[in-house]
């Protein structure tokens, strides 16, 4: 089986980056329309602490505050209920449970199928954090199978990465530029997302339908998980935007 969902997309639904007040140039306006519309990389242990301040109000975890969100983990349970399927996935730090609901033009038996193929082993999952009852749920999830275990350590990186940040812990021009996470300026050696940006960037004017995830992938060393994981991230910080399809980007 190659896929669960479509990549770039939101499985059972869509979600509106509109936070309401027209034009308005507010600043905490803007900082929350990004914060609903960016992809934060997280453990399950960080989705299970996330409070909430106010009802209804944005989940936060150490500084962070979560809306979309996505984690890689393990799928250890299928569970058949009326309108859908119940997945119980845990990555080593928690476990979340997550309802799919089924497909119109398919049947439960083969949602159940399709799951229970994937038993005990790895998927990436990304969504909208809610919370019902007092019990935290992933909507509008996306779920596909990782084919290359170097996304695990990927992601787990990453979610560090945003950890870090969102404590103020930044690369400091002091610091030594062989470390984990690159400084932009250092031409030696670049993050991955750095690398897949300036891909894109670099070859966005001759491949006006969009530079495709193939093309990415033959120029560096990530897998297309990987690839497809980042230029996601790219496009919701407006760095970069679909081409003519979903396999393909361009620079803004």
């Amino acid at each position: 089986m190659s896929d669960f969902g479509n990549y770039g997309g939101y499985g059972d639904g869509g979600f509106s980056t509109d936070v309401g007040g027209g034009f308005s140039t507010d600043s905490g306006v803007n900082e929350r329309s990004q914060t609903r519309t960016s992809l934060t990389p997280v453990t399950i242990k960080q989705i299970n602490d996330a409070h909430q301040d106010i009802p209804d109000g944005e989940f936060k975890i150490h500084n962070n505050e979560l809306n979309m969100v996505s984690f890689v983990g393990i799928i250890r349970k299928v569970e058949e209920q009326a309108s859908g399927v119940i997945i119980k996935v845990e990555d080593g730090t928690g476990s979340i449970d997550i309802k799919r609901w089924t497909d119109k033009s398919g049947s439960l038996s083969e949602d159940l199928e399709k799951y229970n193929q994937e038993l005990n082993k790895y998927i990436f999952v990304s969504g909208a954090l809610k919370s019902f009852n007092d019990r935290k749920s992933i909507q509008n999830s996306v779920i596909y199978p990782v084919t290359d275990h170097n996304q695990i350590l990927y992601h787990h990186l990453s979610a560090i990465n945003a950890h870090l940040k969102a404590q103020g812990v930044t690369n400091k021009s002091s610091q030594p530029t062989n470390g984990l996470f690159v400084s932009e300026n250092d031409n030696s050696s670049v993050s991955p997302e750095d690398l897949v940006f300036n891909i894109v960037r670099d070859n966005s004017y001759s491949m006006p339908s969009g530079v495709s995830i193939a093309l990415i992938t033959q120029k560096s060393t990530l897998s297309n998980a990987e690839i497809h994981f980042i230029c996601q991230n790219l496009t919701e910080q407006g760095k970069l935007y679909q081409g003519s399809d979903e396999d393909s980007y361009l620079c803004v």
